[in-house]
């Protein structure tokens, strides 16, 4: 089985089957990174699969979302470390169709190393002014 997986947007999921080639059945959550696993397994269930059934998997790699990347990047790199599950790097803009950013992903090639993302904007994590004891420094 081969899917097709967006979840560049912090505050939607979106999945679909990819037969001979094409986009099918493509289907949005309005769900945010925290449920990226189980919206993950929702889909599978509803397709009468399982994890292990999976051979491909078509990913969104961005721009976008840092956290939401972060998420669904995490769990489809750990499916190719324990599944063997190849992955195919997917750039996506944001006005884009999935249709059409999935029509240029080419020839579908797999991915030799594990995916990265590619974010919208850095990530905006800053250093703490409190010690361990929540002191002001």
């Amino acid at each position: 089985m081969e899917l097709y997986l967006n979840g560049q947007d912090i505050s939607e999921f979106k999945t679909a089957l990819v037969k001979e080639g094409q986009l099918v059945g493509l289907k949005t959550y309005d769900v945010g990174p925290e449920e990226h696993l189980k919206t993950l397994q929702t889909f599978l269930k509803e397709q009468g699969a399982v994890a292990e059934d999976l051979v491909k998997l078509f990913v969104v790699v961005g721009p976008g979302s840092p956290t939401a990347l972060r998420s669904i990047l995490s769990i489809v790199n750990t499916m190719k470390f324990v599944l063997g599950v190849e992955l195919v790097a997917v750039k996506k803009e944001k006005d884009e169709d999935d249709a059409s950013a999935f029509d240029r992903a080419g020839d579908g090639s797999v991915s030799e190393t594990f995916l990265a993302p590619i974010y919208v904007h850095p990530p905006r994590i800053t250093l703490s002014t409190k010690d361990a004891l929540g002191r002001k420094k």
